[in-house]
């Protein structure tokens, strides 16, 4: 019987027919894991088997079978102050009533008595400084006798003017030992359960009611991060079957260690849930049984697989972030699920075990809307006419969410030429304005040489530069160096960036590098550097002078690590922090969601609400004067970890000017 997690059609075929691009993309790997690789594709080209036969899952619904138990609830919240109560009963199915609230301590000048409802949640002002403690009386799931006791703690604070109104559920804390470090999850997730076999440790938990399986390994680092990060991210897609989504975001912990996001989404042959596909991949990864779970209610046949890396070259150790979630989850944004997971995959949670956990509260006025120009640099050659379609299709989805973050956005399609000169006003470039009732149109048409869906109304394409059409890097360097030209003598916006406004660029070709550096970069050495090294580290400086996000449509080729002539464009990207779609596993699913995920990382770096330090971003409160904003990808706000920063999503909600956002949460002091 076949239990492959990946559609075996589909997934084989196309890494038999992409092999080049998957051995080069993960080529920065150790000899071991490039054998495992290797022998894992060479098996399943040209027979129906070969993938099956080495990764997958088993299908069938299997139940959890760990009995339920109540978690323990720990809130902080000012004097005056309405904070959250919950029967924390961790349980796949969990009955709303029948539930007793008893409030067993009390500070002596408080007046308070326990809440009255039968109901799990309940609502507690608080009306002292000092400690309060309850006890519920819980039912079990539905089929279970008797009646489980949870505790919930408030902690009573005196008042903060920066956040005088926020409650906040303290995240759980889970000591990797192994590791010397700590991290914080957030109390939706269930109590992790952990487990050690030799120098590897485990570490898991579910959110049960959004349906996100979430797992925290331990690791021996000999290796560097990239190198390390790579082999556990090759492992992910040959145990699963996954295609890349959006990989190589790199950053740093609250220590300063750097990490490696990436995510990728798998398809199975039947429904399953999210902690099945987690397990079948925790199996290949570690030598530690997960063990049961307590599981999910909704099945899926199609995931998101999270993982960041976080390397302590000190310890010699590291830690890999995994989350798996129900990809028509992700996908909703009226759904918390892509939030879930993002709080543990962003790496906020993640601190030295030295580090104790404080609360903090800020205030940040508006004062602007957020802004961005994005540049899409495309190769035009006649190979890349599949993925121009690809891109055009990713139009509607690309303007929806970039106006739902609120985004004063304009974007640009400029052919891949770089060779000199470029010239703005002939034909005549104009940018597309997010505002604009046929904008996804306009950007389909123009991002594709070819006519868009053979639509006979098609008549643009990239705007024409001077060069061989496979240059995106050096593209972008001659059009934004001839925009800030402009700027000094120019005051038409449309064929220059706008002040204090967030650029972007994507590169897009199926090209190596070679091209952007032989053809322009390498011509000038004096002022770029002697060495393809060298100019890789400077170009990645040039962007981060102005402020640029990068973003690639591409490969990686051969077997050359970062920097590497081969990989000019994808080296640049990864020194600049930024994430790139691999071009050649990529379809249409890959590339709309790796576009939803840049504009991720646009609409936090254009946010003005930048919080002082790095919160641990499950604990994020916030409220718009005195209106409480919920957490939401559809009405409400979201947390970017690339800027510290707060986006406000829907219209609901979104700050006036002069309006006072006001942001509670926890930090590792």
């Amino acid at each position: 019987m076949c239990t492959s997690l990946v559609s075996i059609e589909r997934h084989n075929d196309r890494l038999c027919a992409q092999l080049p691009g998957v051995r080069g993309f993960y080529a920065s790997l150790t000899s071991g894991s490039l054998a495992f690789v290797s022998a894992l594709v060479a098996a399943g080209c040209g027979a129906k088997t070969g993938l099956n036969e080495r990764g997958g899952v088993d299908n069938r619904p299997v139940r959890p079978t760990l009995p339920p138990v109540c978690g323990t609830l720990r809130v902080r919240a000012p004097v005056g102050a309405t904070a959250p109560l919950e029967a924390r009963v961790e349980a796949r199915t969990v009955p709303d009533r029948g539930y007793r609230w008893t409030l067993v301590r009390k500070p002596l000048v408080s007046m308070a008595t326990a809440p009255t409802t039968d109901e799990r949640t309940a609502n507690f002002v608080i009306d002292a400084v000092g400690d309060y403690e309850f006890r519920v009386e819980a039912p079990l799931a539905v089929g279970d006798a008797g009646m489980l006791s949870c505790s919930v703690f408030i902690e009573g604070l005196n008042v903060d003017p920066n956040c005088p109104s926020n409650a906040l559920p303290e995240p759980a804390i889970v000591a990797l030992s192994q590791s010397a470090m700590q991290i914080a999850i957030a109390p939706a997730f269930t109590t992790a359960r952990s487990a050690t076999v030799g120098d590897q440790s485990l570490h898991v938990a579910e959110s049960v009611r959004e349906d996100v399986a979430m797992a925290v390994l331990e690791l021996p680092a000999p290796m560097g991060l990239d190198t390390l990060a790579l082999s556990l991210e090759a492992q992910l897609t040959a145990t699963v079957g996954a295609a890349p989504i959006l990989v190589g975001q790199q950053g740093r912990t609250v220590d300063g260690a750097l990490t490696r996001r990436s995510a990728f989404r798998a398809t199975a042959a039947n429904e399953t849930f999210a902690w099945v596909a987690r397990d079948r991949l925790l199996r290949d990864l570690t030598r530690v049984e997960p063990g049961a779970s307590r599981g999910g209610t909704r099945l899926a046949r199609s995931f998101v697989f999270e993982l960041t890396t976080v390397a302590s070259p000190t310890m010699g150790r590291a830690v890999a972030l995994l989350t798996v979630a129900n990809e028509p989850l992700v996908d909703d944004t009226r759904e918390p699920a892509a939030i879930r997971a993002a709080d543990v995959t962003q790496a906020t949670g993640i601190a030295s075990a030295s580090r104790q956990v404080g609360l903090r509260c800020q205030a940040l006025v508006a004062t602007r809307n957020a802004q961005a120009d994005f540049l899409w640099l495309v190769d035009t050659s006649g190979s890349m006419d599949d993925e121009q379609e690809r891109l055009g299709r990713t139009a509607e989805r690309f303007f929806r969410e970039m106006n739902a973050a609120g985004i004063d956005f304009r974007v640009g399609v400029i052919q891949a030429g770089g060779v000199g000169p470029v010239n703005l006003d002939d034909p005549g470039f104009e940018w597309i304005s997010g505002t604009a009732a046929d904008g996804p149109e306009r950007l389909a048409h123009t991002v594709t040489h070819q006519r868009f869906r053979d639509d006979v109304r098609d008549r643009s394409a990239p705007y024409p530069l001077v060069g061989q059409a496979e240059e995106p890097v050096a593209a972008t360097v001659l059009v934004t160096e001839e925009m800030e030209r402009r700027r000094m003598t120019d005051r038409d916006d449309r064929r220059r960036f706008r002040a204090d406004t967030t650029r972007a660029a994507l590169f897009v070709t199926d090209e190596e590098g070679g091209n952007d550096d032989r053809r322009f970069f390498a011509m000038n050495a004096t002022r770029w550097g002697s060495t393809p090294e060298r100019r890789i580290e400077n170009v990645a400086a040039w962007f981060r002078d102005r402020n640029f996000l990068t973003f690639g449509l591409v490969d990686f080729f051969g077997d050359s690590r970062c920097p590497s002539q081969r990989n000019f464009g994808p080296c640049v990207i990864a020194a600049n922090g930024g994430g790139l779609i691999p071009l050649s596993t990529a379809q249409d699913a890959e590339v709309s969601a790796g576009v939803s995920r840049i504009i991720d990382a646009i609409a936090a770096e254009s946010s003005e609400f930048v919080l002082g330090g790095t919160p641990i971003a499950s604990s994020l409160s916030v409220r718009v004067d005195a209106t409480e904003v919920p957490r939401s990808r559809a009405e409400g706000f979201d947390f970017g970890a690339g800027r510290q920063s707060i986006v406000f999503r829907g219209g609901r909600y979104r700050p006036r000017m002069g309006q006072t956002v006001r942001v509670a949460y926890f930090f590792w002091r």
